[in-house]
């Protein structure tokens, strides 16, 4: 049936190899296997990745490459990422990934690319890779243990006095070949373990919501980029669950 199946045989010293790890095809005709290329470390975890493409697969069957992730034990089976071919042919089959070859630095951005031979189209494709961002985020709050009665904030246009505390979230990213600024997409939820509104604990004191949003900017590589919020708590008599943690 044409479908195409891998074997990866791993080393093991001694001019031996354990048994084989088999990689297979999905698709009737699409000849999985057909081409295979090592790409070198493309997400940078220590493990190299492999390209296998499959010419005669997917949509209207003009060719397929997939991408397997290196593991300890050898390619991921799941592929984390499925290259389509989009370029169709009159006379012959497109045969998107007819040959493949990685692991150059096309562009020089520290990464190596993958080249996608079309060969019923007459056609190269470059697929660039994209730079590895390695993200620390951390969560704290200031003070650790809430004392109720102590009330040392207003909720914001009242005189109404609210016991408060600080959360500070810092983030610290970096990546070769990466932007000198990097963008992200913050997102706080207080009091996360407990699913109704009605039953949280403590919002912020400028939005008394008890989510928050915001763009932040993280500079590539350099120290940790820090932001507070105030967060106050609600009348303890609305509620009885006074020792789940409000952050975790």
């Amino acid at each position: 049936r044409e479908v195409g199946q891998v074997s990866v045989y791993l080393g093991r010293g001694g001019f031996s190899f354990q048994p084989p790890q088999l990689l297979t095809g999905s698709e009737v005709y699409a000849r999985y296997g057909s081409a295979i290329t090592a790409l070198g470390d493309l997400d940078r975890d220590g493990y190299n990745d492999v390209a296998i493409s499959a010419p005669y697969g997917g949509p209207a069957h003009l060719g397929v490459v997939y991408i397997h992730n290196g593991r300890a034990r050898g390619p991921d089976p799941t592929p984390s990422q499925v290259l389509q071919g989009k370029w169709a042919s009159s006379y012959m089959p497109a045969s998107f990934g007819y040959s493949i070859t990685g692991n150059t630095d096309i562009d020089q951005n520290g990464y190596p690319d993958l080249i996608v031979g079309v060969f019923g189209a007459d056609k190269a494709v470059l697929y660039r890779a994209r730079p590895v961002i390695s993200v620390n985020a951390t969560l704290d709050m200031t003070p650790q243990i809430i004392n109720p009665e102590e009330k040392n904030c207003k909720l914001p246009g009242t005189n109404t006095p609210v016991s408060c505390f600080t959360v500070k979230y810092c983030l610290k990213a970096s990546g070769t070949g990466a932007p000198a600024v990097l963008n992200f997409r913050v997102d706080l939820t207080l009091d996360r373990l407990k699913q109704k509104e009605a039953t949280k604990r403590v919002f912020f004191l400028h939005s008394q919501t008890f989510q928050y949003s915001k763009n932040m900017q993280v500079s590539n590589g350099k120290t940790l980029a820090c932001e507070e919020q105030s967060v106050f708590l609600r009348d303890d008599r609305e509620f009885q669950d006074k020792i789940t943690p409000i952050l975790r």
